[in-house]
């Protein structure tokens, strides 16, 4: 099994030419989620270190690996860590310390990221998602939006391609709309051809 522990790398964010800096796969792939997520405006890594008191009253920092801004206004804060390595490290207890003391008030949700929230297939996915936008074409967008504000349930991807924008450049104009929050997957697995869609219902922050 492949070892991502120490995989570095850097992703721009196509939504704010911004680099986001990783050192670990699993913080690659809580990038490209957060990033993917049409609810998220904004992505940085390790904003400034915050300060709480342990359990025995010893003052410690935590530097947060992701943080976000989303179009709520509200601004979350999300550590990145392998779930065989979240009860040794003892980070359940740290995040409820820094809850319970507001050691972090420029965020209104600390949430907790292991491989259980991140699928392959879902990161596989956002990943998809990113590098549509960077090469995003907007009139190919905009003919398969006007398609596609017709449906009154799902659609395959490859008819929804086929009536409107063939081929790879309709597919890239798909996940343009996933990104946008117009259209969403229907179900889990990677996005294929023969994958439906169907017009978003529902925000996930």
């Amino acid at each position: 099994m492949r070892n991502d522990r120490n995989l570095r790398g850097t992703i721009v964010n196509p939504k704010t030419r911004r680099e986001i800096k990783f050192e670990s796969g699993h913080e690659r792939d809580a990038a490209y989620l957060l990033i993917a997520n049409p609810d998220v405006v904004d992505v940085i890594e390790q904003p400034p270190a915050v300060s709480y008191l342990d359990d025995q009253g010893k003052e410690r920092w935590h530097t947060f690996d992701l943080a976000a801004r989303l179009t709520s206004g509200e601004r979350g804060a999300y550590p990145v860590k392998a779930t065989s390595m979240v009860e040794w490290s003892g980070i359940a207890e740290e995040l409820n310390n820094i809850r319970d003391q507001g050691s972090a008030p420029w965020a209104n949700r600390i949430c907790l990221r292991t491989g259980e929230h991140m699928s392959r297939d879902a990161a596989d996915n956002a990943r998809l998602i990113a590098d549509a936008t960077r090469w995003k074409n907007a009139a190919d967008v905009e003919v398969v939006r006007e398609f596609a504000r017709t449906l009154t349930g799902s659609i395959a991807i490859r008819t929804l391609t086929d009536v409107t924008i063939p081929a790879a450049a309709g597919m890239q104009a798909v996940l343009c709309l996933f990104a946008e929050g117009f259209l969403e997957l229907c179900g889990t697995g990677l996005i294929e051809y023969s994958s439906h869609v169907q017009l978003r219902t529902k925000t996930t922050n």
